[in-house]
């Protein structure tokens, strides 16, 4: 009952923040904000700041203060009541790390009407309308492959020995006589998923960078075969294991993503009891290994 307790008091918790802003904030019009001319929120000429309470002396009014973050594209919604202090605690705090997380999902392709490879691989999970577990934790690994192998496509690459071995079994397999080409086929195929790079291995490799944790790849692996092998019963699969363990394959993804876009700094971890806040340190894959990181292993257990 441990996960499902989290979740009621998780969900406690975003009613009590709703109901924090809807006693504050009234929904005054709404449309599209287009480039130029500003719209401003507030009376100028008698401030008082709709976060802190604060009015002058005690605080400022002299920097622009935006209704919702600039770097997602508002330059047109102004807030005449938001002292400088809070501002700057708002940018500092919140809105760069949330730009920062959100610009793979935000940016289109330079040049195209097209979004990222990226933004692409995480859309059908992020836009999923399913409250199914088992297809959500079909979709969560199966985001996690495709992340891996568009970001980081030379992660743990093939000793050249190995690579020299299968070119040389190749040109046996051509050789052979008297052989259907079915089977000639079906033995190639073997070799080249011998070269290639699988998803576990880059699973294990960020391990060793210190990115995730044997724990996250233990979930990942459960959840991808019994998904994808639809070995999962409804009837007498232990449901507060799928919640665990899609938490926990959820917050690996976050960290993949953390690394793939540089990002560092606060996150929550639903993967721990407790989910605490931490922070993330993005790693040089090439020059960090497992003794010096300081991200996940140390904290999460094995």
């Amino acid at each position: 009952m441990e996960d499902n307790e989290r979740v009621q008091k998780f969900g406690a918790k975003q009613t009590e923040r709703m109901q924090w802003f809807s006693e504050r904030y009234d929904d005054i019009a709404n449309g599209v904000l287009a480039p130029g001319g500003r719209i401003y929120l507030g009376d100028k000429t008698n401030r008082q700041c709709r976060y802190c309470g604060k009015t002058r002396p005690a605080v400022k009014f002299q920097k622009v203060a935006h209704a919702f973050p600039e770097q997602l594209g508002n330059k047109t919604l102004l807030d005449h009541l938001e002292c400088d202090t809070c501002n700057e605690h708002f940018s500092t705090m919140l809105e760069d790390d949330f730009a920062k997380w959100t610009m793979p999902l935000r940016s289109p392709v330079q040049g195209s009407e097209h979004y990222s490879p990226l933004s692409s691989i995480l859309r059908p999970l992020i836009t999923t309308q399913t409250n199914e577990l088992v297809v959500m934790a079909l979709l969560v690994t199966v985001t996690v492959e495709g992340v891996l192998h568009l970001e980081f496509p030379h992660l743990r690459a093939r000793p050249p020995s190995l690579l020299e071995q299968i070119a040389s079994a190749k040109k046996l397999v051509r050789r052979l006589k008297n052989v259907e080409d079915t089977f000639r086929t079906r033995i190639n195929n073997a070799l080249d998923n011998m070269a290639r790079l699988r998803t576990s291995d880059k699973l294990k490799d960020l391990r060793k960078h210190g990115v995730i944790s044997k724990q996250m790849i233990d979930a990942w692996q459960s959840l991808r075969n019994a998904s994808t092998h639809a070995t999962i019963d409804p009837k007498v699969f232990n449901n507060e294991r799928l919640w665990h363990d899609g938490y926990t394959v959820a917050m690996m993804l976050h960290l993949i993503l953390f690394t793939a876009i540089g990002y560092s700094g606060r996150y929550m971890d639903f993967s721990v009891t407790g989910w605490p806040e931490k922070e993330f340190l993005t790693p040089t894959l090439d020059s960090v290994n497992a003794e010096t990181s300081t991200n996940v292993e140390a904290a999460s257990p094995t």
